[in-house]
């Protein structure tokens, strides 16, 4: 069903759609007429005692930071900038921003990493353990905390385990456990007693299961890979504002950008980045952040399960692999991430504290395995659309446990969006004492398995309504873990009738042996369905297709959409001054292409509710259901 080629087409056909209409959600970065300043300009082979000319240009990022002022302009010319820890402190202003972008076509690539280690044939390791195929470092390290990497490109580019023990790197058990250390395929270790990286690329029993048969060698001196430490490539610190960085890449360290307290009115565009677990940072009271066009691949190794990265949850092996590429933090206001992809990643947007005008919109999500996007329950005027999402385990998820601020509630709109979460990936490893849970094994028992396209973490405790627009999407689901379904009801205890959360005009297609929906208290006012298209294409199913549904009186089950439409519970859905549940839904075979189109003359080309009396962002009137115009 997801085929990245179609995707893109349907990326170009989604182009020309109606950005977001709500200003509550769309960041406001319009100054006026820019004002010129100085032009200054580095390369790889500058000088930082010259002037910083084009004829004499300066050798590092850094030294040219501290010079910028107002309006001013940094071109980089192409090549790399082995630099990290850049602290940029200079302020623009709306008229006059500092830029800092690529010469041209030319590409910049500011590197983090060590300089040791990149070439095959190199000398810079040490065979200390035979038997087990362990090689450390030959000159030590300090401060490095701990040690990430890459392999090279002709092995796949992926990110080497960065473990945080040696008995884990160095050990022969690889199955799942909570009490001993077990491996998990190619990694590092810095030893803080002797200051040296410790590598082992045996393949784990996963690779071959897979067919990763990576890297060619298991001598870390005939494998190019990129070793890093613990640190982050650039730091923006107070007072930075009013600053663009355009065309340049950023790469191996844990944080790519970090971006601190203070900062505001920032904007990242067509940049390539790749952080040891965070590509970009943000920490507190930032906001005006613009993310336009940026690249971050993780290639996130297909062989590491959820389970190594999870659990336990104290001592996970390659728990250090869990990070995002956009890591959103505490309070922040008016952030727009728009025209990106983001692949080969555990998570790719994670927010937590209260978001508020939150635009994310026209991105590719593809191989993420955990959730595309987390959004915190405390924020609010949050707008997900025309996103395409797919090889995800979870596509958007609640986390947290405050509710969003009175009279916020009922501001987040996940609305005209490709979410496909079918396809399993690795969730479980080999569990003989079988201590994970039983699904994480997946249906096959052989450990792949599928997640929600929504989900829910740590939310038990919400503390006040937190509702949801979620209408006009294409999704996509199979047999999750979770046993939840699609993830789409609310479910929990505090709501208001006033503000439900509302699902319209969805195309929900099951290919599992599982239903679509658990759980829905569909009498009490809490959430309302209506115009949704429903399909299993699961041969034989024998789940109902609606579970555990919840009246006033008693929870029941319905095979088919039907049997739920005729029913007292569905009778009962008519209160609170609305009509009943799924007046204009339907359940049939919408007859979606791969590039999830529905048929033209099938039943998801009309029948949608008219939405356009709402003040929601893109609420137009449309006669078909999900996401993608039929052909």
């Amino acid at each position: 069903m997801c085929a990245w080629a179609v995707l893109s087409l349907v990326s170009a056909l989604w182009a020309g759609c109606q950005q977001s209409a709500a200003g509550s959600s769309t960041p406001d970065s319009s100054p006026g007429a820019p004002t010129a300043g100085r032009s200054f300009y580095v390369v790889p082979s500058g000088d930082d005692s010259a002037a910083g000319t084009q004829k004499l240009p300066w050798r590092t990022v850094a030294r040219a930071s501290a010079e910028l002022a107002p309006g001013d302009t940094l071109f980089l010319g192409g090549g790399v900038y082995r630099e990290r820890g850049i602290v940029m402190t200079r302020a623009g202003t709306a008229n006059a921003p500092i830029t800092i972008r690529s010469v041209a076509t030319e590409l910049p690539v500011i590197d983090g990493g060590f300089a040791e280690f990149r070439d095959a044939g190199n000398s810079d390791w040490e065979i200390c353990d035979p038997a087990r195929g362990i090689y450390r470092s030959k000159k030590p390290f300090s401060a490095v905390e701990r040690a990430y990497g890459y392999l090279g490109p002709t092995d796949g580019g992926y990110p080497l385990v960065p473990y945080e023990s040696y008995a884990a790197l160095s050990s022969v058990i690889e199955d799942y456990s909570e009490t001993v250390p077990y491996y998990v395929g190619p990694g590092v270790f810095w030893n803080d007693a002797d200051q040296r990286i410790y590598a082992r690329l045996v393949h784990g029993r996963y690779q071959a299961r897979l067919g990763y048969e990576v890297p060619a060698s298991m001598d870390p001196g005939l494998v190019p890979m990129v070793l890093f430490p613990r640190r982050t490539v650039l730091v923006l610190s107070a007072p930075t504002s009013h600053l663009v960085i355009e065309g340049i890449a950023l790469r191996y360290g844990e944080i790519a950008v970090d971006v601190e307290s203070g900062c505001h009115h920032l904007t990242m565009r067509r940049c390539d980045l790749l952080g040891g677990r965070y590509a970009v940072v943000t920490r507190n009271a930032v906001h005006h952040l613009v993310f336009d066009t940026l690249t971050v691949d993780g290639h996130f190794p297909p062989w590491v399960a959820r389970s190594d990265v999870k659990r336990p949850s104290a001592g996970a092996p390659a728990h250090l692999l869990q990070g995002s590429a956009l890591q959103l933090e505490n309070q922040l206001d008016s952030v727009e991430v728009t025209n990106c992809v983001f692949s080969g990643l555990f998570d790719a947007i994670d927010t937590n504290g209260a978001a508020t005008r939150l635009a994310i919109h026209h991105n590719q999500f593809r191989t993420i395995r955990d959730d595309a996007i987390e959004v915190a329950t405390a924020a609010h005027a949050v707008d997900f659309h025309h996103n395409s999402i797919c090889f995800a385990a979870a596509g958007v998820s609640r986390t947290g446990s405050v509710a969003p601020p009175p009279g916020a509630a009922g501001t987040k709109y996940i609305h005209h969006n490709v979410i496909d979460t079918s396809t399993a990936q690795l969730y479980g490893r080999d569990d003989p004492k079988h201590l994970l849970p039983a699904t994480w094994r997946g249906p096959r028992g052989d450990g792949m398995a599928t997640g929600r396209p929504f989900g829910s973490h740590d939310t038990a405790s919400l503390d006040g309504p937190d509702p949801w627009k979620i209408y006009h999407n294409t999704i996509v689901g199979g047999a999750d873990v979770d046993g939840g379904g699609f993830g789409i009801c609310y479910r929990f205890r505090c709501f208001d009738r006033a503000c439900p959360q509302e699902v319209y005009n969805n195309i929900l297609v099951q290919t599992g042996d599982q239903w679509v929906t658990e759980g829905a208290r569909v009498a009490d006012g809490s959430q309302v369905f209506d115009g949704n298209l429903y399909y299993r294409s699961f041969a034989q199913p024998t789940t109902p297709l609606l579970k555990d549904c919840q009246d006033a009186h008693a929870s029941a089950d319905y095979f088919r959409l039907a049997d739920f439409m005729t029913s007292s519970a569905w009778r009962a859905t008519g209160g609170h001054g609305r009509s009943g549940w799924e007046m204009s839904g339907r359940e049939a075979n919408p007859a979606l292409d791969p590039g999830y189109r529905a048929a033209a003359d099938g039943p998801a080309a009309s029948g949608a509710v008219d939405i356009s009396a709402k003040d929601w962002p893109d609420a137009t009137r449309l006669v078909y259901r999900g996401a993608v115009s039929p052909h």
